[in-house]
């Protein structure tokens, strides 16, 4: 469920507060204390070599805004629009010879951030952006690695920090 961030007006010395006005300073302070927040899990997904692959089969280890959906198993659906702090960790166990690649798409389309490391063994990608959203928006992480055997383990979020301006 989308949480709602009320307008507030500005206040003057002496001013009495309606109680809409309290409410609406209360519900936005509730908002702001458990903010919208999602963090997925993925263990030992076996990737296949040379192919994008979306992260799929998620642990949902936090949800407070309803952005992880089982019927969409490899997304962070949006549904509180502002400013969210994306980040993607993947730690890769196994041997490839030249390298392995974590990524966020954004809405199906293009890529919205990169990662590429030249990989050895136990290497890692971390991504971490800050993207304006709007309510629907969705975010998906892949993984692209390059000769060898590999198994990723992913942690993948999305944290509101704001109103967009």
């Amino acid at each position: 469920m989308a949480k709602t961030y009320n307008t507030i007006s500005t206040f003057t010395a002496g001013q009495v507060l309606t109680a809409a006005q309290m409410n609406d300073l209360g519900e936005n302070s509730n908002n702001y204390r458990v903010p919208p927040m999602c963090l997925l899990t993925r263990s030992g997904q076996s990737i296949t070599a040379s192919t994008d692959t979306p992260i799929t089969g998620y642990t949902e280890d936090v949800d407070t805004d309803g952005m992880y959906a089982a019927g969409s198993p490899t997304r962070i659906t949006i549904a509180t629009a502002g400013l969210y702090m994306l980040n993607l960790n993947v730690t890769w166990s196994g041997t490839a010879s030249t390298r392995t690649d974590g990524y966020i798409r954004q809405n199906g389309g293009s890529t919205t951030a990169y990662r590429d490391v030249r990989h050895g063994t136990s290497e890692r990608n971390h991504i971490t952006i800050v993207v304006e959203c709007a309510a629907a928006d969705y975010f998906e992480a892949y993984v692209f690695y390059t000769p060898g055997t590999l198994t990723a383990t992913v942690r993948f979020s999305a944290t509101w920090i704001g109103q967009a301006s």
